[in-house]
């Protein structure tokens, strides 16, 4: 049996085709989670059953002190790929139940494409990150936009709350120009501004 990437990649199918592949045989993110869902779309697969779901969010967690997670796309990579985004954020030391549990800095980012305000990435460091995590993970899956958060009500006080805080602060951001855009951050608010460049 050869490991062939591409077949693996889609279907979980390795080239002898009643075999199927999942968790660390499986290049990609070597976690519990991930595993558990690469089996379950292997078995899909395997029985032609109708599709539910893919592996291209996988959230990401590290249960230190303080916990990290993420999901989704980094502000590095858009820019790198000179992709259009604008960035939310809210710290801990801004909600009350963070002031409660006596987090001083943590922080919970919300990244969306622009000018589709579309979420495409999460970062949380703090307390209960790693839970944290699943409301954005959520969002994205489901095509979150900042009216999604800012409109949604949470409970009180909960560190939950921090994401409608998180898209108060990107639409903000937004409004004011605070954006990112080929290059540099730009200022302004004008539709023409991400339109493509005509050469000259």
């Amino acid at each position: 049996m050869r490991h062939e990437q591409g077949l693996l990649e889609e279907r979980f199918q390795t080239n002898v085709p009643n075999i199927y592949a999942a968790g660390d045989v499986v290049s990609g993110i070597a976690l519990s989670s991930t595993a558990m869902k690469e089996a379950r779309l292997a078995m899909i697969n395997a029985f032609d059953l109708p599709s539910r779901g893919d592996i291209t969010r996988v959230p990401i967690g590290v249960w230190t002190i303080p916990e990290l997670s993420m999901v989704g796309e980094t502000e590095e990579r858009l820019r790198k790929e000179k992709r259009h985004h604008f960035v939310g954020r809210c710290r801990y030391n801004q909600n009350p139940r963070g002031t409660l549990i006596g987090e001083p800095w943590g922080l919970l980012k919300l990244i969306f494409s622009a000018p589709e305000n579309q979420l495409v990435g999460v970062h949380v460091i703090g307390e209960n990150a790693c839970e944290l995590i699943a409301c954005g993970l959520v969002g994205m899956n489901m095509g979150a936009t900042t009216s999604t958060f800012v409109d949604s009500c949470f409970n009180y006080p909960s560190l939950s709350d921090m994401d409608k805080y998180a898209a108060y602060d990107a639409m903000g951001n937004f409004e004011r120009g605070n954006y990112y855009r080929g290059d540099n951050w730009i200022a302004g608010n004008d539709p023409e501004l991400f339109a493509e460049e005509t050469p000259g």
